[in-house]
This record gives structure tokens, C-alpha cells and sequence, in this order.
């Protein structure tokens, strides 16, 4: 468990972890702000580094199917690194799509977390501004920095299993092609 202020920041018996709703009493709100900002930045970074991956495994793709023919396929040399590249392409592709969209839990009713507030009616929504103090609204915003940072985290663990995918990829690619130009006969 560390002591962030007043805020406890550890982790549950299920190795969650967890902030109390004790929010830091000495930490600025601006402080928060830019964390919450810094964290939200990292997301155009994973988006980035999903499209490029989704290309490169694109482009390995539509080449394979290029260099193949309907005949290559009745050939072992032909389908067993098919069969590696086919395993490997479809573990990364699986990865980008769950690093494009992460399981988002939802949580208790927040002002920063736009789904939570999306659902409130406009009336509820703006009661719940001019209602809130600012003790509650940092007390949220440090949650949502939290809950944000779990997102990101995941994200990265995917975009990290997808980029091993993709290199591990390469070597049944190469085979794949290297096998189908020896099996074109003149």
C-alpha cells in the first residue's frame, strides 16, 4: 500500500489494485488535471503503434495470398508454414482489436468518466456539477486517473503481445513465400 497524501493507492487479495476515496488534501487540482492529461496522452501513442502493426500484418497477408495458388495448396511444404503464419497473423490481429478496445469496466457514478456522465439526463448532469464540491470532484478526477492508467496499462500489454505476434510471424511468411516460388513449375 503507498501513501499518496492522504490517498491510499495498493492492491486487493485478487492483486486488483485500488484507490481509497480519500483523495490527497495538499495536491492542487491543476496537479491532478496535468496527471490525468499525461495519461490520456498515451493513447494517440498505443493508437499510432496499433496502425502500424495492423499494416505491416495486412501487408504480410496480401502478399502471402499473392504468392499462393490454388494448386500450392495440396502441398505439405505449402501448408504447414501457411498453418504457422495463419496462428501467428490471427494471435496479433486478435491482440490489436483488444488493445483497440479494451474491457472498460464501469464504475460508480463519476463527472470525468464520459460514459457515466453521457448517461445522465441534462438536468442530472448539470445539478451534478453546480452540486459537487471540489473536494468531490478531485476525489473522482484521481479515481479516473487511476482507472485510466489500468486502461492504458492494458493497451500496451496487448499492443506488446501483438507486436511479438507479428515478429513471430515473419519466419513461417518467409517460408510461406520462399515455398510457394519453388513450387511454381515453368
Amino acid at each position: 500500500m503507498v501513501d499518496v497524501g492522504s490517498a491510499k493507492v495498493g492492491g486487493d487479495k485478487k492483486g486488483r489494485d485500488s484507490v481509497s476515496a480519500t483523495p490527497a488534501k495538499g495536491l492542487p487540482l491543476e496537479l491532478i488535471e496535468r496527471q490525468f492529461d499525461r495519461v490520456q496522452a498515451l493513447f494517440p501513442r498505443i493508437d499510432s503503434k496499433i496502425n502500424a502493426i495492423f499494416a505491416i500484418v495486412s501487408g504480410q497477408i496480401a502478399l502471402a495470398s499473392l504468392a499462393l495458388s490454388d494448386e500450392n495448396w495440396r502441398h505439405w511444404d505449402i501448408l504447414v508454414p501457411a498453418a504457422l503464419f495463419i496462428v501467428a497473423i490471427g494471435a496479433a490481429l486478435y491482440d490489436l482489436y483488444r488493445c483497440t478496445f479494451p474491457h472498460v469496466r464501469r464504475g460508480s457514478k463519476s463527472l470525468v468518466y464520459f460514459a457515466e456522465f453521457a448517461s445522465l439526463a441534462q438536468g442530472d448532469a448539470l445539478r451534478a456539477f453546480t452540486e459537487t464540491d471540489v473536494e468531490e470532484y478531485r476525489r473522482d478526477l484521481i479515481v479516473q486517473t487511476w482507472r485510466t492508467s489500468i486502461i492504458a496499462a492494458e493497451k500496451f500489454r496487448y499492443l506488446r503481445r501483438a507486436t511479438f505476434s507479428a515478429l513471430v510471424s515473419l519466419l513461417p511468411w518467409f517460408w510461406l513465400l520462399a515455398a510457394s516460388s519453388w513450387a511454381v513449375k515453368p
